[in-house]
């Protein structure tokens, strides 16, 4: 048996479809032989031991097990139609990819195979589809997604007309109080200190 976790590359060593588990489901048992590990992105070859991985074949509700059907098809190459050609072919050339992990059953830790993989799996991503091919869909959702949402709202726009400059700072005169300062004519900039002037004003005190 093999002793640790990770990505394997391995060959089918036996393999039959039998009843199995409390339900009887129609299950996929193969016995692997796993000949590579990958460490570190490398794969390194060796006689890493043996490991029995079970695929269901169907759901509890008697339905097809979809998920599992497809990934013995990729590993495997069978085409699906039928168990017994499953039961009874020779897949002793076949190369996968296992992907072992630990879990805990009836408080007891035990390696599982959790992925099935052709043997060339690079561990993940998604190929990206071609525009064209479902924009024709993409257009029928688009129209759906508008009628249960609502149309796309556009960013406000700025009222028409020029903004109104503000007014220029009142000028200062000596004695007079801060409430009759009055504008400069002609002028936008702050108000003239006449020299000699004490500070006054809240706007002159330092913080």
């Amino acid at each position: 048996m093999i002793d640790r976790p990770g990505r394997f590359k391995a060959q089918p060593l036996d393999w039959t479809v039998d009843e199995t588990g409390t339900n009887k489901l129609l299950t996929f048992i193969v016995k692997f032989e796993c000949v590579s590990w990958l460490y570190e992105n490398e794969w390194h070859d060796a006689a890493y031991g043996e490991i029995t991985g079970y695929f269901y074949l169907l759901k509890r509700d008697g339905t097809v097990n979809t998920h599992a059907v497809d990934s013995v098809k990729q590993a495997f190459g069978w085409d699906g139609r039928g168990v017994q050609s499953l039961h009874e072919g020779d897949w002793r050339n076949a190369n996968v990819q296992l992907t072992v992990e630990e879990e805990e059953y009836n408080g007891r830790k035990q390696l599982k195979i959790k992925w099935l993989n052709p043997a060339d799996y690079d561990g993940g991503g998604f190929s990206r589809v071609a525009w064209d091919t479902i924009k024709g869909k993409v257009s029928v959702l688009d129209a759906k997604l508008r009628a249960l949402n609502g149309a796309p709202s556009s960013a406000p726009k700025p009222p028409p007309g020029k903004p109104t400059p503000p007014k220029p700072a009142p000028a200062r005169v000596p004695g007079e109080p801060p409430s009759a300062w009055k504008p400069l004519s002609g002028s936008s900039s702050a108000p003239a200190r006449v020299p000699g002037e004490p500070l006054v004003g809240p706007d002159d005190i330092p913080f």
